[in-house]
């Protein structure tokens, strides 16, 4: 179970740039750019941070069979990861916004040429 909630933050993760620029393509006074900038800030720290924990979650229950018995290489892996949760907790809104920055680059491209071809 911890990988299906793992994979499906992940995924969550990565739609929700696209998501919310649609949102905001549509009904462009409802969504203004810094609400765009907020929810991919705040839902991009709790979608990475949900995504960290329940990796961390099914590494656990990859190492259980092992019981006492994990290799070392495993356990190594496994001991090595207070830097990718301590930079998430920290850091994980920060991984939205520079997610979002070439669907910015596409959302930009569109409305010029959006706006080129109402001319």
């Amino acid at each position: 179970m911890n990988q299906v909630i793992y994979l499906t933050c992940l995924w969550a993760f990565f739609a929700l740039p696209p998501v919310v620029l649609c949102i905001r393509a549509l009904w462009p006074k409802r969504m203004p750019w810094w609400l765009a900038a907020v929810l991919v800030s705040v839902l991009g720290w709790l979608l990475v941070n949900t995504t960290v924990h329940f990796y961390y979650a099914y590494f656990d229950d990859l190492l259980k069979p092992y019981g006492n018995h994990v290799p070392a290489d495993l356990l190594h892996e496994r001991c090595a990861d207070g830097a990718k949760m301590i930079f998430a907790l920290l850091f994980g809104w920060a991984y939205g916004l520079v997610c979002s920055v070439p669907w910015l680059l596409a959302y930009g491209a569109m409305q010029c040429a959006w706006r080129f071809r109402r001319r």
